[in-house]
């Protein structure tokens, strides 16, 4: 998204800033309210805490509300992860690591600020729709399978997003120390303390026998596509021809 706009740095910036203020005021803000409205014994399994708030302070129709809030969320999941997943697979084109054509890009020149990935918006919709014929056909299995898998695979990505970080910003003040436009605050203590955190998450989830599951078939999935990237490198190393296409 950064590298769509004119300015990324300050465009990172700014993205970074409103997250937390999202955070702080969707979730931690109404979580508040509702421990604070509610008391904790008033939990009931399969009725959402939320409704029960507007019940409590005679707000009419506080399901229906709540399934349209509900539905609107979806839907910004929904076009958020289309857009991610659109841009990795233009990513992952621009690398060879998947079929050029998805390079093919409209509305501007590939790399400018207009330009939009259009065959990788449709290919990760095809993906999607591919992915609701097989929940349909097979509930209890495919969807199972694929809940499992990636289940944990965030806390994995996390991991590898701050241990890249420890290692390439620790390189690049050394290389180049003006090119650090945007300074995490307390490096790496932070990092550190984050790493700490995912790995008590982890440990935490296998002590649950309904998390545990998902953690191994998780680091399954995670070991598959590192053993993957492992031969890719391997074969381009003993073929350099392959590696600059």
């Amino acid at each position: 998204a950064a590298a769509e706009t004119d300015d990324p740095a300050r465009a990172v910036g700014r993205a970074v800033r409103s997250a937390v203020v999202r955070i702080l005021f969707f979730y931690v803000g109404s979580m508040l309210v509702i421990v604070t409205v509610l008391p904790w014994t008033a939990q009931q399994a399969g009725l959402s805490p939320y409704v029960k708030v507007l019940d409590s302070i005679g707000v009419p129709s506080a399901a229906q509300i709540m399934n349209i809030v509900v539905f609107v969320a979806l839907l910004s999941a929904l076009n958020a992860n289309l857009y991610g997943s659109s841009r990795m697979v233009f990513s992952l084109a621009e690398r060879g690591e998947a079929p050029r054509g998805l390079l093919k890009v409209s509305g501007g020149p590939r790399g400018t600020a207009g330009g939009v990935p259009r065959r990788a918006v449709l290919a990760s919709v095809a993906f999607g729709f591919v992915s609701v014929l097989l929940n349909l056909l097979w509930p209890d299995t495919v969807f199972l399978y694929m809940l499992n898998s990636v289940g944990a695979v965030l806390l994995f990505v996390w991991a590898l997003i701050a241990a890249s970080q420890l290692r390439l910003r620790a390189r690049l003040e050394q290389e180049a120390p003006g090119a650090l436009a945007l300074r995490m605050w307390w490096f790496p203590y932070l990092t550190w303390l984050t790493l700490a955190g995912l790995f008590g998450v982890l440990v935490l989830m296998l002590t649950d026998d309904a998390a545990r599951p998902q953690v191994l078939w998780s680091a399954g999935a995670t070991a598959l596509v590192l053993l993957v990237a492992v031969g890719r490198q391997w074969r381009e190393r003993g073929n350099p021809a392959s590696a600059d296409r």
